[in-house]
This record gives C-alpha cells, sequence and structure tokens, in this order.
C-alpha cells in the first residue's frame, strides 16, 4: 500500500536526513556539467501542448477501475497542469508500446548505418534512472502583458519542438518530479546528465529543512536551474521557488493533487494504466489568467476560452490494435455541456474508398471555430486588419452582428443567419490525391452539408456566382451546370498553367462545394464507396460507436505520396555555380574555404549539400535517389471521434498499426 508523503515524513526522518546529505555532497563539486537539460523543458512542454489540445475537443470516455499514480501526492492541488509517466522499461505499457513500434517498421526510416549505431551512445547508468515514475506540473503561468491564450499555446509549441530553445524562452514556476525505485543513484544519473558539464558554481539554499541544489545563470539568456531530493522523489526546477511546492505538499502545507476531487474524477474516467497522462485545471487556469492580465483573454479564440472552464485529462496508451489518445472534459461546478447529436456517418458512402481522408459530423451551425471563420472572412470583405485594432472587442457578440450586419448591406446577404445558421444536420468532405508532384497534380474534394433552408442558401450561391462575374480575369472561365435539376456554379481556373475546377451549388437541399471531379464522384456515388473500404470499417470497429463527428485519414494512401515528394525534391535543381567560385583555382580550394568557414562562405553551396561549387567546376557526380523507408512503414490509419452527453465531452483516437 502506497503511504502518503506526510506519514512517510513523520515516521522517516533518519531516511529523509540521509537523502538530504547527498545533495551537500553533490554541491561540494565546484565543477558542475551543464543542460541537456534543455530536452527535459521541451518534454514539459510538450506536455503542456498536450493539456491545449485536450481543450479544444470533446467526447465522453467511459469510466474505468482507476489508482491514481503516487507521484501525483508531491504535487500541489493548485498545479495547473499536470502529466505523469511510468519510467519502467518492464511494465506492460512499455513492452507493448515498443511491440507496436515493431510492427509499425518506423526503423525503415531510418538509413541502415545509422541504425546500427542507434542506441549506443546511452548512457552506463541509464538504467538506474529509467525505473520509477515521473511527473512535471505547472504552478504558476506568468503573462506578459497582451499575450493571448492563443499566443501562450503558439510558444510553448516552439518550446516543444525545439530542443535546443534558450531557457528564457521557459515559462518559470514549473517542475519534474522523479520517482525512482534508487534515488541516490538517480540522483546522480539525473545531476550528471541534465545538468551538463559546463563550468558553474552550484550554490546550496535550504527551505522548510531540505537542501536545494541551483545552478546560477551562466549569462543574461540562461535561468539557471534547481534540484533537490525531496523526501523519495527528485525535484527539477528552473528556480529554487519552483521546488518550494513540493516541499509544502509533502510537509502537509499544502493538499495533494491526489486528494482533490476534479483531478480523481477526470483521472478515473481514463484509461489505468498508460503510456502517459495529463490533466488540465482549467477554471484554475482562467482564474490566474483574469487575475494576472484580463485583457489576454479578450484576444483569445472563444472556443478555447470557453474549453477552458471545464477539468480536462487525457491518456495516450498503448493497446493490442495500435496507440490510444483519449481525452474527457467535466465541467466546474457541476455545469453541463451541449449534448451533441450523435451520427452514423452515412454521407461516407457517397465518396470514394480511395480517399485520403474524411471528416464528418452534424450542425455546423453550432461550431465556434466556423463562427470565427466567418469572423475573419467578414473582416477581410470590408478590409479590416484585426492586428491594427487599437483596443480589444469588449462585447464580442455584439461586434460580429454589426459586422455581420455590414456584409449584408455591402454584398446582399448575411454570413451567419443566412449561410452558416442554415447548415444544420449531417456535413461531411474527403479529398482524394493521387499525384501530389506533377505538373497537373489531380486533387478531387468534396464538400456538402444538409441544410435547413435550401432556398436561402441558394440565394447566397447566387450572389457569389455575379459577384465572381463582375471581376473579369482572363485566367478564369465561369459557367453553370444542372444537377439533378439544380444549378451549379462551375469556375474554372488557369493561372500559372495549373488547371483547377471549383463548383458550388445548392442541390436536393445540400450546400455541395467540390474541387475537381470531386462533386461528380459523390453525386454519382458507385460500388467503390469508402464504407466498403477494409482499413475505414478497421478504423471505426476501435472506435467508440456512439459519436457526433468524426475524422480518418488513410496513412497508407498518404505514404507513398510523401514518398514520391521525397524523391522529387532530392535532386536539387539550385546550381552550385555562384560568381565567387571563380575566386578559386579549383574545386578541391573551393571546398576548403568552405569547410574552414562556412558562415562567411555558405554561398559557396547554394544548392545545401555540403560539397563547394561542384557546378561551376563540372566536378557534381550524378545523385542517386535512395529509398528513403516510407512506403514499407506498416501504420495504416488514423481515426478520431468526438462526443457529448450533457454531463462531459471528450475525443478517442486509435493510431491504427497492421499486423
Amino acid at each position: 500500500m502506497h503511504v502518503s508523503p506526510q506519514a512517510r515524513v513523520s515516521n522517516a526522518t533518519s531516511s529523509q536526513i540521509e537523502r538530504k546529505t547527498v545533495l551537500s555532497r553533490v554541491s561540494m563539486l565546484s565543477e558542475l556539467k551543464r543542460p541537456g537539460l534543455n530536452h527535459a523543458r521541451a518534454i514539459m512542454s510538450a506536455l503542456l501542448i498536450a493539456g491545449a489540445m485536450v481543450s479544444s475537443v470533446s467526447l465522453t470516455i467511459p469510466a474505468v477501475a482507476q489508482t491514481n499514480s503516487g507521484i501525483a501526492d508531491y504535487i500541489p492541488e493548485t498545479a495547473l497542469f499536470y502529466g505523469e509517466s511510468k519510467l519502467d522499461p518492464a511494465s506492460d505499457q512499455f513492452v507493448l508500446a515498443l511491440e507496436l513500434l515493431e510492427r509499425a517498421n518506423l526503423e525503415a526510416l531510418i538509413e541502415e548505418g545509422d541504425l546500427a549505431d542507434f542506441g549506443t551512445d546511452v548512457p552506463e547508468d541509464f538504467e538506474d534512472f529509467v525505473d520509477g515514475e515521473a511527473g512535471f506540473f505547472l504552478a504558476e503561468l506568468p503573462i506578459e502583458e497582451g499575450l493571448t491564450l492563443d499566443e501562450i499555446f503558439l510558444e510553448a509549441s516552439d518550446a516543444s519542438m525545439t530542443p535546443g530553445i534558450s531557457n528564457t524562452e521557459v515559462p518559470d514556476g514549473w517542475a519534474i518530479v522523479l520517482r525512482p525505485t534508487n534515488v541516490d543513484a538517480s540522483f546522480d544519473f539525473v545531476m550528471d546528465e541534465m545538468f551538463g558539464d559546463e563550468s558553474a558554481t552550484a550554490i546550496e539554499s535550504e527551505y522548510n529543512g531540505y537542501n536545494i541544489l541551483t545552478v546560477p545563470p551562466i549569462d543574461e539568456f540562461d535561468t539557471g536551474a534547481s534540484m533537490a531530493v525531496v523526501d523519495d522523489v527528485i525535484v527539477v526546477a528552473t528556480m529554487p521557488e519552483d521546488i518550494e511546492p513540493v516541499i509544502d505538499t509533502v510537509e502537509g502545507d499544502l493538499d495533494p493533487l491526489s486528494g482533490h476531487e476534479p483531478y480523481t474524477d477526470v483521472r478515473g474516467r481514463l484509461e489505468a494504466d498508460v503510456v502517459l497522462a495529463g490533466y488540465v485545471n482549467g477554471p484554475a487556469l482562467l482564474e490566474a489568467f483574469n487575475e494576472q492580465d484580463p485583457g489576454a483573454l479578450a484576444g483569445s479564440a472563444p472556443e478555447l476560452v470557453s474549453s477552458l472552464s471545464a477539468h480536462q485529462g487525457f491518456a495516450f496508451w498503448a493497446d493490442d490494435a495500435g496507440f490510444r489518445l483519449d481525452s474527457v472534459a467535466v465541467p466546474a461546478d457541476s455545469d453541463s455541456v451541449p449534448e451533441a447529436a450523435e451520427f452514423e456517418a452515412a454521407l461516407a458512402s457517397d465518396v470514394s474508398a480511395d480517399s485520403l481522408f474524411y471528416a464528418g459530423g452534424v450542425d455546423l451551425d453550432q461550431n465556434q471555430t466556423l463562427d470565427a471563420l466567418a469572423i475573419v472572412a467578414a473582416q477581410a470583405l470590408l478590409g479590416i486588419d484585426p492586428l491594427a485594432m487599437a483596443t480589444p472587442i469588449a462585447n464580442p457578440e455584439s461586434y460580429a452582428d454589426d459586422l455581420f450586419a455590414e456584409t449584408e448591406a455591402l454584398f446582399g446577404f448575411n454570413l451567419k443567419t443566412d449561410l452558416l445558421d442554415q447548415m444544420v444536420g449531417e456535413w461531411g468532405m474527403a479529398g482524394t490525391f493521387s499525384d501530389v508532384i506533377g505538373v497537373e497534380p489531380v486533387t478531387d474534394f468534396i464538400f456538402v452539408t444538409e441544410l435547413n433552408d435550401g432556398e436561402t442558401v441558394e440565394g447566397v450561391m447566387a450572389t457569389i456566382t455575379n459577384m465572381i462575374a463582375s471581376q473579369p480575369d482572363d485566367t478564369i472561365e465561369l459557367s453553370s451546370r444542372q444537377v439533378d435539376g439544380s444549378d451549379v456554379t462551375t469556375v474554372t481556373s488557369s493561372e500559372g498553367g495549373f488547371v483547377l475546377t471549383v463548383e458550388f451549388g445548392v442541390v436536393n437541399n445540400q450546400l455541395l462545394i467540390g474541387f475537381n471531379q470531386g462533386l461528380d464522384i459523390f453525386i454519382s456515388g458507385g460500388v467503390d464507396a469508402l464504407t466498403d473500404d477494409a482499413t475505414f470499417r478497421d478504423t471505426l470497429s476501435e472506435l467508440p460507436s456512439d459519436y457526433s463527428s468524426l475524422i480518418y485519414l488513410n496513412v497508407q494512401n498518404l505514404l507513398p505520396l510523401i514518398e514520391d515528394a521525397i524523391d522529387a525534391f532530392s535532386f536539387s535543381t539550385i546550381p552550385d555555380n555562384d560568381p565567387d567560385c571563380g575566386n578559386y583555382a579549383t574545386q578541391e580550394e573551393a571546398q576548403a574555404a568552405y569547410d574552414e568557414d562556412q558562415f562567411t562562405n555558405f554561398n559557396l553551396d547554394n544548392d545545401f549539400d555540403g560539397e563547394a561549387c561542384e557546378d561551376f567546376f563540372g566536378t557534381g557526380a550524378t545523385p542517386v535517389v535512395e529509398s528513403s523507408g516510407i512506403g514499407d512503414v506498416n501504420v495504416l490509419s488514423v481515426g478520431s471521434v468526438t462526443f457529448s452527453d450533457g454531463e462531459t465531452s471528450g475525443t478517442s483516437t486509435i493510431i491504427l498499426i497492421g499486423e
């Protein structure tokens, strides 16, 4: 049975003292190795982004038996973001994840020479570290004046995608908590691997009976790093103050997250045994924004602000069929969430079995994202630059109504009431791509939505047709045709030698928008429908049967397109014959100059292949295209569904891997 940190503190004083001496022993070192720490920060930023992603989706996950991770006992319940993972290579999830990766054949993407060296640089004492649990939490979210939620999540995304990002771009207030089997051995490993070997002065401080070791910033672009052993966990953070909440939680001065009812409720609705799990305290996050900078919310997307009013969680885990990502959102204060209508993706029976992707759902008139896009479109039609607006919008709803009224006065229809609000019922879209690199790529696409009042939308389509006709352009040909007794506008563009056909109209009380042959494929139907495709059916069979929206991507159809694109661009079309190459007598001399100072002599290698001036001197060899290995990847598809039952909402996603 897991003993709480509070109890353990009261009856294990000698063990605490012994572990605290580890810091004293290490702090005597005058030279410490330095960051490597950026990699841990990148992981934490990725977790933050995962929380943001959870906030933008909705679906209910059936509750399952759940034992919360012991690492949550060390996290204060005031945490805004929290993520946890097991570091046990012998665990069922770890073993199954490796099996899935092997089935997916991702090693085909690694060149044979690199594959032989793969994993050879793993530190000898790595096994002492990868054994136990790990957690991450964000205690507070500093906000720059005028920074919106969207921009903060964008910056965090940049951090997670850039391992070498500077410390100043990582927010204060975060901490990593490691709970290994062998604290002392793991402490030595973390100290050696995460702090690096650049010279720095280690400063030891004390808080509430615990020693904290801090490596101060080495320059103006660095924030430094801190580390401590707290009971039987290792805590790594930017500053000593970021470690203090863990100490306060262990000492009983702060309540632990593991006893926080919203967290236990959310976590209990997700799979128990997972690779990675996370929690977002949306209400606390919004409160922090309002306290620190209320203006930051004004410019953020309404759906993002709305979604953060709930407690959210996510779980990434390995299953026999593939990797799964589930999320759940529980409204605060027992509020209800709109109950979404369920649908059966009937429109999928009218799109091609070769579709690269399919997305569908119901009632686009309720979609906040589409409303936001309509506002952007209205601003563009009126020539309004939202970035140039001097003050935040005080009443977004009133502003949107005024904006749509202005566009109606100018163009004769209201984007909101005459178009978006009419999109009631099932909608779907699909696309096929048979060539992405040829002279004339073949891209067939169809979007269709059922309508409440087809005649009103017909009027909008007629107005748009007249607007196009009033703008003469030699590269555009405008015509119309009859489809099932209804007028469909056809716009053919031949700009730049590339021909694209776009068609739109209202047919059988459905709005149809098609590219190239997309509309004809949808209207004609046929035996080769997406619903007859085995991969599509297998993907749906792995997802909950009751849902309100669906996204499907046929990865096996996508891989050849990626491989063709890589092959096409593997030959450089940029001649490596800069005039400065004439400053050298031979290619060898130009190469030597380039190798000595690549920054100054960058123009000697215009095609970025590492060989200088080969075209100028005529020494370039005929390149040989090697297989990228992408076509051998055994990932079949990605499918994701969302739904809401009035109490909770969330998503369920499957990355389907072949046998």
